[in-house]
């Protein structure tokens, strides 16, 4: 069975551990299947599943509005691709509106990242990667994004 989560209208689906850190998936075919949700889970992470923009649906980051999903999530999966236009928009919008949410891009094998031209701040990830490859990515993205805010935590503070 797939469990597709489309938009904000869905919830996570661990509603039972609160504590978890969130991950969204950004996947367009819909084939990331339970398993993949159960693998994810029993590595500690939240799941929830977007498909993306389509024909009948435009995806909220394109008028640089709020999308809920992305404002819950602790890290982003992006697997919408980056050669077509209209995902790259995304992207872009994502890093733009979330600036502080660490996104993991899935870039083929066979392709740089460099020539995919990701933006500034994300982290690129070799695909097809197994679940636990991108499951130590995303918790490595999660650690990074937790210590640069620490240290902006500490900077911040007022000397005694």
């Amino acid at each position: 069975m797939v469990r597709m989560l489309k938009r904000a209208s869905q919830a996570w689906r661990s509603q039972s551990h609160p504590d978890r850190p969130r991950v969204l998936v950004e996947d367009p075919n819909g084939a990331f299947r339970d398993a993949d949700f159960r693998a994810f889970e029993s590595a500690g992470l939240d799941v929830a599943l977007c498909t993306g923009p389509d024909a009948e649906n435009d995806c909220p980051l394109h008028d640089a509005k709020q999308c809920a999903l992305v404002a819950r999530a602790d890290v982003v999966l992006f697997g919408l691709g980056t050669t077509d236009e209209r995902s790259r928009a995304v992207l872009r919008a994502l890093r733009a509106c979330y600036p502080e949410t660490p996104v993991v891009v899935e870039v083929p094998r066979e392709r740089s990242p460099d020539e995919d031209g990701l933006p500034e701040g994300c982290i690129a990830l070799a695909f097809p990667a197994s679940i636990d490859g991108q499951t130590r990515v995303l918790w490595e993205a999660l650690a990074a994004s937790q210590a640069a805010k620490r240290q902006r935590r500490s900077g911040r503070a007022e000397p005694h």
